[in-house]
């Protein structure tokens, strides 16, 4: 299978000097993702999914960090 969709995203950061300071920022993100499932026996499914995740952003100040990520997710199942 493919696909593509929006994911939300969050972020609490801690930097500074003379002591740590946290911030806190979420943003909006595309993703688009390819996978696969297979079925053993009659119901038992093991799957995996592959996803890109982009344009995760988070702006403080004059820093930006990019969140962009790739994640590859195992899973199981049982169909019906």
């Amino acid at each position: 299978y493919l696909g593509t969709g929006v994911s939300y995203q969050s972020a609490e950061i801690e930097f500074g000097e003379g002591g740590p300071e946290t911030v806190e920022d979420a943003a909006f993100a595309g993703y688009v993702h390819g996978g696969a499932d297979f079925l053993l026996g009659n119901h038992f499914l093991l799957g995996l999914d592959l996803r890109y995740i982009f344009a995760a952003d988070f702006d403080e100040g004059d820093a930006t960090l990019e969140a962009d990520s790739l994640q590859l997710t195992g899973r199981i199942g049982w169909s019906f």
